[in-house]
């Protein structure tokens, strides 16, 4: 697949990087703030600090621009969650493009799909080729058929595999069950999982932090080409606008960057199913009557409203009978 060979160059390089702040916040704050650093009003040469005096000089523009990292920073992760429904290709997305993208993912799932499925070739490279398309596959979500592509973006379909993979094993919803697993992980172990996923959720915050950034300089150079405005990022139009093509080029490489990474967060999103599912298993354990008690004694400490018999009015236990008419006792009124 193509940017594998970057992403597993990239996997060996940040093993000393994983640290959730760094990868969701420090790092996209620092792009964002030499994406808009021409922008501002800071002084020239402000980088060019040689000397204590003008570290003094320069000390509250400095300090202006730290702020800036992490202010956009932290802007950057809390749109984390958009970031990914943008790039999986639930909002955003014009109907012909999104169409257009599905076809061409499904198209590539049919080749890998055939791939697989090839039992005639018989050169020294067959064997691998089905091998690599069998994992390939993988990425995409399957029904009871064959696999398929739900999603226009090759991390859409990442992330649908893994998060249908509960519900094809074990009947389980990812997104009801996950947050109650987890809530009942060892804390270690969270740190350990949080701080892996946080490099994936850090290349792609930069991928976006680019292409948004792309798209700033091609529109100041464009405005620029116009007239309408007279500062752009490298002081002329046509330079400019090679920045900008540049930020896109970088924030698509840093997108192909983070896919292996997802495919890894999303082992360890099925394992953490397969390992700690019966950390929850209490839940499956519903006593008889159990819905309406528990809405009897919400209703007694919250409003002080006894439970009755529906027939009768008699007040009584919730999932018992009445003993005045023998009808069940509910707790709703």
């Amino acid at each position: 697949m193509p940017g594998l060979e970057v992403g597993d160059i990239a996997e060996k390089i940040v093993p000393l990087v994983q640290f959730p702040l760094l990868m969701r916040t420090i790092l996209p704050g620092a792009l964002a703030t030499a994406i808009l650093y021409p922008f501002l009003p800071f002084p020239p040469g402000l980088f060019r600090v040689l000397s204590l005096k003008d570290l003094e000089e320069h000390g509250f523009s400095l300090l202006a621009v730290a702020v800036l990292i992490f202010v956009s920073g932290a802007l950057i992760a809390l749109l984390n969650g958009q970031i990914y429904e943008l790039y999986e290709g639930r909002w955003g997305w014009p109907s012909r493009l999104l169409n257009w993208s599905i076809a061409k993912q499904q198209s590539r799932v049919n080749k890998l799909q055939a791939l697989k499925k090839d039992k005639e070739s018989t050169d020294s490279g067959a064997e691998t080729k089905r091998s690599e398309a069998r994992n390939s596959l993988l990425s995409y979500p399957m029904n009871r058929e064959a696999y398929y592509a739900s999603r226009p973006t090759a991390l859409g379909n990442i992330l649908a595999a893994y998060e249908q993979y509960p519900y094809n094993r074990y009947g389980m919803s990812s997104v009801f069950y996950f947050t109650r697993i987890w809530m009942q992980m060892e804390k270690e172990k969270k740190e350990e999982i949080d701080s892996s996923w946080s490099i994936a959720d850090g290349f792609l915050n930069l991928s976006a932090t680019a292409m948004a950034g792309g798209l700033l300089w091609l529109a100041a150079a464009t405005l620029s080409f116009f007239e309408v405005i007279e500062k752009v990022p490298l002081g002329d139009w046509l330079l400019s606008a090679l920045g900008g093509l540049s930020w896109l080029i970088l924030g698509y490489w840093f997108y192909r960057i983070s896919l292996p990474f997802h495919r890894k967060n999303g082992e360890l999103f099925k394992s953490i199913f397969d390992l700690y599912r019966d950390k929850i298993w209490n839940m499956t354990k519903i006593k008889t009557g159990e819905v309406n008690a528990w809405l009897a004694a919400w209703r007694y400490y919250q409003f002080r409203m006894f439970p009755v018999c529906r027939a009768c009015g008699t007040e009584g236990t919730p999932g018992t009978r009445c003993e005045k008419c023998g009808t069940v006792v509910s707790a709703f009124r």
